[in-house]
């Protein structure tokens, strides 16, 4: 790295302040009341409604208790492609102008559509992937309720970024060494830009590898992969990725 100036360091340890805790909402229909888009969910809805059986004043109690009623079935995860994502979230309708660098909580959104499902249907887990030259996925699960919010996916990929990378990860013989160099550029400039308040903790972060390509661009589902192995019932979403200004 030649002079001291230009050393990298690592840490151990590091801490991320955690996202205000939020009511939680599944329905994108309170967004409508903001402005912000008025999201067609009617379809989703309308076909997963179970029919009751007919009652009739000429059953029994004995025969309308041996009727077969629809039992409730369990999760069934959802498959990547079949999933809608928010559309403050989504690639291409994406309200979101976010330099990752920073922290997503001082993004122009209302806490209301924070709260929000991220997906429709909503789905207690998620992965999310940032990049082919990002090595690390993404595991969101939620923090206020039981499905995945607009603001869990948000903290969670803010978290990852954030971690620091440790000096077995970084000195792997897996690591090319023209990426060191880039990483290492990287983070130099970032240290330039913006200072480590917390010397002791300044050292290369995972969001280093993404170089200047940096600004969320919005989610779309992973066509590649289905669900990522060891998670089989979580569903895939990758990030889509710009030049940070």
């Amino acid at each position: 790295m030649g002079s001291s100036s230009k050393r990298v360091r690592f840490a151990s340890d590091h801490r991320v302040p955690p996202s205000p805790g939020l009511s939680s909402s599944s329905s994108w229909s309170s967004a409508s009341s903001n402005g912000l888009y008025t999201p067609s969910t009617s379809t989703y809805y309308h076909s997963h409604i179970i029919p009751l059986p007919q009652v009739t004043p000429y059953l029994s109690p004995v025969e309308l208790a041996q009727l077969d009623t629809p039992k409730a079935s369990a999760y069934t995860p959802a498959k990547s492609a079949h999933l809608v994502v928010h559309p403050c979230l989504a690639r291409g309708h994406s309200v979101l102008s976010w330099d990752m660098i920073r922290e997503p909580y001082g993004l122009p959104l209302p806490p209301n559509i924070l709260a929000e499902s991220a997906t429709q249907p909503p789905v207690p887990r998620l992965t999310v992937t940032i990049g082919s030259g990002y090595p690390w996925r993404v595991d969101v699960e939620p923090r206020t309720s039981s499905y995945i919010t607009v603001a869990d996916v948000l903290h969670c990929i803010y978290r990852n970024l954030r971690s620091i990378v440790g000096s077995a990860e970084w000195d792997h013989p897996s690591t090319p060494a023209e990426l060191k160099v880039r990483v290492s550029a990287a983070y130099h400039d970032r240290l330039r830009r913006y200072p480590d308040p917390d010397p002791r903790k300044a050292g290369i972060r995972r969001i280093d590898y993404l170089g200047d390509m940096r600004a969320f661009r919005g989610l779309e589902p992973c066509k590649s992969a289905g669900h990522v192995k060891g998670q089989p019932d979580a569903a895939t979403l990758q990030v889509s990725l710009g030049r940070a200004s």
